[in-house]
C-alpha cells in the first residue's frame, strides 16, 4: 500500500538524517538543512544563529569511566539541546562530542540566552553511569548569520562559532560567548 511505503520512507530517511545514539540530526543534515535556513534568512531578512558546543575535557569521561561512560554524558548532553531547541530550531551532532543548534529567527540576545540556559543545565545535572555520578559541564561559541559573509556557504559561520568555542575553552571552559572581531584579537596576541 502507499500508507505502508510512506512510513518505509519516512523510517530510512529519519535513519539516514538522524544520529541514531544521539537521536539528534547528523553532519550531512546539519550543512544541507543550515543552507536551507540561511537562503531563508535572506529571502526574508531575519537573524540566525548557530550554537557550537563541546564538552568540557570530554576524554576525561572515556579515559577514567570507559567508552560507555563518556556515550552517556553524550546522551544526557544531547537530550538538553533537544529539550531547549524551540520548534523552529534543530540540534546536530557535528561531530565527536560537538553539537549544534541552528536557531532561526533568533538574534544575539535570544541565542545568548538559549545558549546560557543549555549551559546552565548541563552544569546542574549528574550522569549516573555504573553507580558513579560524573558532572559535566560545557562551552558553548555562538556566532550570527552575516548575509555579507554567509550567503555562499556554511564554512563561515561555522568558523566564528568555533572561534568563540575555542576563546571559551582558553578561558577557563564553563561558558557562553559570541563570536565578536576583538575575540579574535586577543587570542592571537596570547599564542
Amino acid at each position: 500500500s502507499l500508507g505502508g511505503i510512506a512510513v518505509e520512507n519516512a523510517r530510512l530517511y529519519e535513519r539516514a538524517t538522524v544520529d541514531m545514539m544521539t537521536g539528534l540530526k547528523n553532519h550531512a543534515y546539519f550543512q544541507s538543512r543550515t543552507k536551507e535556513e540561511r537562503e531563508k534568512a535572506i529571502k526574508r531578512k531575519q537573524p540566525l544563529s548557530l550554537m557550537l558546543t563541546d564538552v568540557d575535557k570530554f576524554k576525561t569521561f572515556n579515559d577514567t569511566y570507559g567508552h560507555q561512560a563518556g556515550d552517556e554524558v553524550l546522551k544526557a548532553v544531547a537530550k538538553v539541546l533537544l529539550t531547549n531547541a524551540r520548534k523552529t530550531d534543530f540540534a546536530a551532532r557535528y561531530g565527536g562530542e560537538e553539537f549544534c543548534l541552528v536557531m532561526p529567527g533568533a538574534g544575539e540576545s535570544l541565542a545568548l540566552e538559549m545558549a546560557d540556559r543549555v549551559r546552565r543545565e548541563v552544569e546542574a545535572m549528574t550522569v549516573v553511569h555504573e553507580g558513579r555520578e560524573m558532572k559535566v559541564t560545557m562551552s558553548i561559541g555562538v556566532s550570527l548569520f552575516d548575509p555579507e559573509l554567509d550567503a555562499k556557504t556554511n564554512k563561515n559561520m561555522i568558523e566564528r562559532a568555533d572561534r568563540a568555542l575555542y576563546f571559551c575553552k582558553r578561558n577557563g571552559r564553563n561558558q557562553v560567548r559570541s563570536y565578536s572581531p576583538d575575540l579574535a584579537q586577543s587570542d592571537n596576541q596570547s599564542e
